[in-house]
C-alpha cells in the first residue's frame, strides 16, 4: 500500500496517482527522450491511456508488484515526473525514474531517488535497491550516482527497444547498509 502520508523532501512530493494527474501523464509520457530513455513505443498516449496508466498504478500497489509514485511539486501539486519500484525475489526491488524536461536541473530526480530508497529499506524492509541506466544517458547515471548508488559494471544485451534492438546496461546498486547522502 501506498505511504500515508506521502513522501515529501522539502518541494518535492511523491505520492500515488490520481485521476486528475491523467493531463500530466498525457503530457509527461509523450516527451521524445522520456519516452527513448524508458524504453516506451513511439506511440504518445492519448487520454483513454493516460487514465489506463493511473489503474495499473494502483493496481499494481494492490498487488504489491511496484510502487509507481508521481513526483510532484509540493506548493503545486503538478506532477512532473515519476519514480518507480519494481519488487523481485530476495528483497530486491529495482528503481527507475523520469522528469519532465522542464523539471530538470534542479536534482529533483536524485532527491526523489533518495527519498523512496529511504522509504524501501526503513519501511519495506527491502535489503537491495537496483537501477539500470543505458550506458549513453550521462544524466541517469549522474542521478544514481548522486543517489549513492555504486556501479557495479554493464549488463551486456540485458534490455530491448520495442524493435527488439537489444542494449547494454549500467547497472548500480544500493544496499540497506549503504550510506544515502
Amino acid at each position: 500500500m501506498p505511504p500515508d502520508p506521502p513522501l515529501q523532501d522539502g518541494d518535492l512530493l511523491l505520492r500515488p496517482s490520481r485521476e486528475a494527474d491523467a493531463p500530466a501523464i498525457r503530457a509527461l509520457y509523450s516527451e521524445p527522450d522520456i519516452r527513448r530513455w524508458m524504453g516506451w513505443d513511439d506511440q504518445p498516449p492519448d487520454d483513454a491511456e493516460a487514465l489506463a496508466n493511473i489503474e495499473r498504478a494502483a493496481a499494481s500497489w494492490q498487488e504489491g508488484s511496484w510502487a509507481v509514485f508521481r513526483i510532484a511539486d509540493a506548493a503545486t501539486d503538478e506532477v512532473i515526473g515519476g519514480v518507480n519500484l519494481r519488487f523481485a525475489d530476495h528483497d530486491i526491488a529495482e528503481v527507475s525514474y523520469f522528469l519532465s524536461a522542464a523539471a530538470r536541473g534542479r536534482g529533483r530526480a536524485t532527491r526523489a531517488v533518495r527519498l523512496v530508497a529511504r522509504w524501501t529499506f526503513d519501511e519495506l524492509g527491502i535489503e537491495r535497491i537496483e537501477l539500470r541506466a543505458h550506458p549513453d544517458n550521462a544524466p541517469s547515471r549522474r542521478v544514481a550516482e548522486r543517489a549513492g548508488f555504486r556501479r557495479e559494471g554493464v549488463e551486456r544485451a540485458s534490455r530491448a527497444w520495442p524493435d527488439g534492438t537489444r542494449f547494454d546496461s549500467v547497472v548500480y546498486s544500493l544496499l540497506r547498509t549503504d550510506p544515502i547522502p
